[in-house]
């Protein structure tokens, strides 16, 4: 995997796990949220921590080099 796209997943897992915690947070001490005038629900902090948490881990799957799909798999040249 080259340097960049090694980068890019690196600070992607962070970034999502940081939001992962930030919205579990916000669950733990029932920090009320509100866009305008209308208050946000529980649900959408659950709805957040799951997305951002899957999306963490599929940044550091990624980066471990651990991926089922064939396309992701470099095809070492022929013996000669």
């Amino acid at each position: 995997m080259c340097r960049c796209k090694s980068c890019y997943l690196a600070i992607s897992g962070v970034i999502f796990l940081i939001v992962t915690v930030l919205h579990a947070l916000r669950l733990v001490y029932k920090v009320p949220v509100q866009i305008g005038d209308r208050p946000l629900p529980d649900w959408s902090s659950w709805a957040g921590a799951v997305g951002a948490g899957i999306l963490c881990i599929w940044a550091f799957w990624l980066l471990c080099g651990v991926c089922c799909c064939h396309s992701c798999k470099t095809e070492t040249p022929p013996e000669k």
